[in-house]
């Protein structure tokens, strides 16, 4: 806490306060003064805070009355511990022992028992991941995942390989549809990793974190070896095991991590949690070593409304830096870093979210919710001139950068990147996603989008338009991500006039839905084109993949998205006329009519300008299925390459095609893209 004073500031008054606990009070007195003022700031002296300081209710806020927190200088709310640099001891003769003389040298120790900490603060070890299955057992340990960070960095636990995955062959699934403490089931590993694993003292304390069956469900286990098999037995079934039997096709990828020995790098660490010693190799320049064990939100918000937080740092937390159900609320040039669980979380009306940095999360960045679905009602929510970065890094998949659910919000300027898997996701109606620059995301995944939509045929009007989206996945990957994709149905959505660069799999994904608009957008120097399948009308004809999402109206999940939303009634009927006339006819000889739902009809995908973009086969859009020519209209979509490639006057400096483009001739209508006023807007 700082020596200075809390100003509290309002009409020409100016309150000095000793601590927060004082300045909360004050503002409480404002708000019973006969004449009330229309906003009172509170200036918040630089200084390290407690998260204990800034817990607020409704008694902290009025309608009539914004009140701004504002902090002066460098302001750190905190939940963490931080040990600087001269407090780093060198490791116990023990664990010295465990290291060769090279590592050795690079490693340092923190007694967490000198801090005040006991076992019950750091806890065991837990399973992470999007899709862990450590709910199906009976003595499964649940708690706290541990971060740990030098020169602001996530130290990763000390693990084998040190990057990327080893794969693995399945042996035996585990016992499929078992629904407690099921056998988690084999598989192989090669010699080189059992040599390695024999130079471990104690094994009993490894983990595993795996992708055993899909690329988008990562989870991880404690784990058992038989060497001499060059067997591996994670104790946790894995998520989707009965696919594994039926031959799913992706290679199981996996590290082994939690082993002392495999402290052998800059970046690592590894806690005896026996003793509470943590041991680690620091990153170059770390001044100070930073843990977070509590989960425990940093600004908690309580049926709050018509404040603003401005300025501060918020840091350390196993849990979310905020998560507030509230209204009319402002966040405003804030840093979040080093966070265990997501940065903020906001359900209500009118919320903002601006100018704001946030960095190396553990899972996801902005998720912001609120807006009427039923009927329409935009929530009058913000997300703007932000910089999203390094997030979903402990929980790998679906942990998006932003992430806006229900009706209306308006998500522009923000800078979303270096990702595993999804940048963006999008749910609900009439969301608005324009001049962001998204990169550099699912870096680690296959099946997923930059910006993603899934599974939905009622949502409709979200424009995404003006966006630059550029090095998405990785060039020396197997994997082929998508830049914008509608999965499984998704419908209703209008892209145009985005630039897509350096994708490694398609440009656009349609997976079947409906009304989907894909129109004048520029592809420039990437793998694949578009695609747009018929999986839904595949599924109910064919007996398809997709089939059982649609053959059942009591069990087929895409029917339940028609089950929220009153698409037959007002304002729905007049606004996506479409939608309400669709046929839900059972009569087979219906599922021809353009009507019926699993049909990808009324679609639009015409003016794209494909530059460079290197299709295996012949053919653009060779990934279009032919039921999408017949229910939808796909036509004038530009290809230049080769001796072609001049002509559309691609201009790499400038990002964005010159003036004298043959697409202007060959699509007259072509909307000129913006790209000056794509990206964060200095402030």
């Amino acid at each position: 806490m700082s020596s200075k004073h809390v100003k509290v500031q309002y009409f020409d008054t100016t309150v000095e306060c000793p601590d927060i606990a004082s300045a909360k009070a004050a503002v409480r007195e404002v708000f019973a003064l006969e004449k009330k003022p229309v906003r009172v700031v509170v200036t918040v002296p630089e200084g390290v805070y407690s998260n204990k300081d800034f817990v607020f209710t409704e008694d902290d806020c009025s309608l009539l009355t914004k009140v701004i927190w504002k902090a002066e200088g460098n302001v750190t709310v905190t939940a963490g511990l931080s040990v600087p640099r001269e407090d780093w001891k060198e490791p116990d003769a023990d664990m010295a022992s465990r290291f060769s003389p090279e590592v050795l040298a690079n490693i340092k120790m923190i007694s967490l028992t000198d801090y005040g900490l006991t076992k019950s603060d750091w806890g065991e070890e837990i399973a992470v991941g999007t899709s862990k299955m450590d709910h199906l057992y009976d003595d499964a340990t649940h708690g706290t995942d541990l971060g740990f960070f030098t020169g602001d960095r996530r130290m990763k636990k000390s693990r084998y390989p040190n990057e990327g995955f080893n794969y693995f062959s399945v042996i035996d699934p585990g016992e499929i549809g078992k629904q407690r403490n099921p056998y988690g089931g084999e598989y192989s590993m090669d010699k080189e990793t059992a040599d390695r694993i024999k130079t471990w003292k104690d094994r009993d304390n490894a983990w595993i974190f795996a992708y055993y069956v899909f690329d988008w469900a990562d989870g991880s286990s404690p784990v058992k070896f038989d060497t001499e098999k060059l067997s591996i037995y994670p104790k946790y079934i894995a998520c989707g095991a009965g696919q594994i039997s039926e031959g799913f096709g992706f290679t199981p990828k996996y590290y082994l991590y939690n082993i002392p020995e495999e402290l052998d790098m800059t970046g690592e660490w590894y806690l005896d949690r026996q003793t509470g010693n943590l041991y680690f190799w620091a990153y170059d320049g770390a001044e100070t070593a930073d843990l977070y064990y509590k989960d425990e939100l940093l600004i908690t918000l309580n049926n709050t409304k018509n404040m603003e937080f401005s300025g501060f740092i918020l840091t350390g937390t196993a849990g979310n830096a905020i998560s507030a159900t509230c209204d009319d609320m402002t966040f405003d040039r804030l840093y979040i870093k080093n966070i265990g669980g997501s940065a903020i979380y906001l359900n209500g009306w009118r919320n903002i979210v601006s100018n704001s940095e946030i960095a190396h999360i553990g899972r996801k960045g902005i998720v912001i919710e609120g807006g009427d679905e039923a009927t329409l009602t935009h929530s009058g929510c913000r997300v703007t001139n932000n910089y999203i970065h390094h997030f979903g890094e402990v929980y790998i998949t679906y942990m998006q950068g932003i992430m806006a659910i229900g009706c209306g919000h308006l998500i522009d300027h923000n800078e979303v990147c270096y990702t595993p898997h999804t940048a963006v996701g999008l749910a609900g109606s009439e969301h608005l996603f324009e001049y962001n620059y998204v990169h550099h995301a699912v870096q680690d995944s296959a099946d997923a989008g930059a910006i993603y939509q899934g599974g939905n045929w009622t949502a409709r009007g979200t424009v995404m338009r003006y966006n630059i989206v550029a090095d998405i996945g990785k060039s020396n990957s197997p994997y082929y991500p998508k830049a914008f994709y509608f999965d499984d149905i998704m419908s209703g959505q209008t892209v145009y006039a985005n630039i897509v660069t350096r994708c490694q799999g398609f440009c656009f994904n349609v997976g079947g839905g409906r009304e989907v608009v894909i129109k004048n957008n520029i592809v420039v120097n990437s793998n694949k084109g578009m695609k747009y399948d018929d999986r839904a009308r595949d599924g109910i004809l064919n007996g398809g993949w997709f089939a059982p999402n649609v053959v059942s109206r009591g069990y087929g999940s895409a029917w339940y998205t028609l089950d929220y939303i009153p698409y037959r009634e007002e304002p729905w009927k007049s606004k996506y006329p479409l939608l309400a006339k669709i046929n839900l006819s059972e009569d087979p000889a219906d599922y021809d009519d353009i009507d019926f739902p699993c049909n990808p009809s009324y679609s639009v995908i015409t003016g794209n300008a494909f530059i460079n973009v290197n299709v295996k086969r012949e053919g653009l859009l060779r990934s279009v299925d032919e039921s999408v020519y017949r229910y939808s209209t796909v036509e004038n979509n530009l290809e230049f390459k080769n001796e072609t490639y001049e002509l559309a006057c691609w201009d790499d400096e400038a990002f964005n095609i010159r003036d004298d483009s043959a697409i202007y001739k060959l699509v007259p209508d072509f909307e000129k893209i913006p790209v000056e006023e794509i990206g964060r807007k200095n402030i």
